[in-house]
């Protein structure tokens, strides 16, 4: 239930965790830096059509509605409204919230949260979105990671498929779909079975 990603850049080393969270009802993801004060970005939400983004307070904000017109009958009404925030939590550094998204400036470590919402079936979709979002910045991430990954194991644990390591068993994913069709990796299929099921 966790995607990490480890990389270095200019003698840093950065590290992101990324979950989507079922119990939070949020996206959150945690970046960190190995030297102090290494985390520069701005995140954005950013839609290409039926949508504004304005900053409201430290969060961004990101509105709409989409267009609804059924094929073949030249009916239209209103669509799905939706709406979704985004804000960053930092240690060390600065935060500024504009338009634009959330500018991070000499950060330690940085945790973005993203909450969203619908009106489709969901009156208050709004003000739901806001409250999920403020009730997850209230939380340290470590609550946010376990209570996650407690409840994804909970679903992902239900099943297990093992199946033979081949000799390319320990390459990266991509080599070992490259190489599969001249060198079965049956473990490779196993794989994809939990690809899938997650």
């Amino acid at each position: 239930g966790v995607s990490t990603t480890r990389f270095s850049m200019d003698g840093v080393q950065f590290q992101r965790e990324l979950i989507v969270s079922k119990p939070a009802e949020v996206i959150a993801m945690r970046i960190r830096a190995s030297k102090k004060g290494s985390l520069n970005f701005t995140a954005g939400l950013s839609r290409a059509r039926n949508a504004k983004v304005h900053a409201d307070g430290k969060m961004q904000v990101m509105e709409g509605q989409l267009p609804f017109n059924k094929p073949g009958t030249g009916e239209s009404g209103e669509g799905v409204k939706f709406l979704s925030v985004l804000a960053v939590s930092n240690v060390g550094g600065k935060s500024i919230t504009t338009d634009a998204g959330v500018t991070i400036e000499g950060a330690d470590e940085a945790i973005l949260l993203v909450s969203a919402g619908t009106n489709l079936r969901n009156p208050g979709h709004e003000e739901l979105a806001r409250k999920r979002l403020n009730d997850a910045l209230g939380k340290p991430f470590n609550q946010i990671l376990s209570d996650s990954t407690t409840d994804h194991a909970s679903y992902m644990d239900r099943c297990k498929l093992d199946l033979p390591a081949g000799p390319n068993a320990k390459l990266p994913t991509p080599e070992r779909v490259r190489l599969n069709e001249a060198s079965p990796d049956p473990s490779l299929a196993a794989l994809y079975f939990q690809f899938g099921r997650h």
